[in-house]
C-alpha cells in the first residue's frame, strides 16, 4: 500500500520553497536533465493519492450500490429535495479531497488525481 507518511505535505512545501530559491539564484553553468526537488516526489505522491482515491471510490461504490431501480428518492419533499445517497456522495468527495490538503499536500499536486478521482466517482 502506497501513502504519504505524516509531515509528507510539509516536506513537499519545503521542497518547493527551495525550488523557488534555487530558481532565483541558477548556477553558472546549465546542468542537463536537472530538475526541481518536488518533481523527484511527485510521482510516487501521485500514485499514493490514486491509490487513496481508488480505494475510496471502491468504498463508495460499495456503500452506494443498491436498488438500480430507485434513482432519486426525495428525503422530504419539498422542503428537501435531496435524497440521502446525494449527501453521502458528496461527503465521501469532500472527505477525499480534503484529507490530503490536511496533511499539507499542495493543491497543485492533489488537483489532478482528484479530477480523476471526481470523474470515476460521478459516474
Amino acid at each position: 500500500k502506497i501513502e504519504i507518511p505524516a509531515g509528507g505535505g510539509r516536506l513537499l512545501y519545503a521542497l518547493e520553497a527551495l525550488d523557488r530559491k534555487a530558481r532565483r539564484h541558477p548556477e553558472p553553468r546549465n546542468r542537463p536533465g536537472a530538475s526541481s526537488l518536488v518533481d523527484i516526489l511527485v510521482p510516487h505522491v501521485t500514485a499514493a493519492l490514486e491509490e487513496s482515491f481508488g480505494a475510496l471510490n471502491r468504498d463508495i461504490t460499495s456503500t452506494l450500490d443498491g436498488e438500480a431501480a430507485v434513482i432519486f428518492q426525495p428525503l422530504k419533499p419539498p422542503s428537501l429535495l435531496h435524497c440521502e445517497r446525494v449527501v453521502t456522495l458528496w461527503s465521501f468527495v469532500h472527505k477525499a479531497l480534503d484529507t490530503p490538503l490536511k496533511i499539507g499536500v499542495p493543491v497543485d499536486i492533489v488537483a489532478q488525481p482528484f479530477l480523476r478521482f471526481l470523474q470515476e466517482a460521478v459516474q
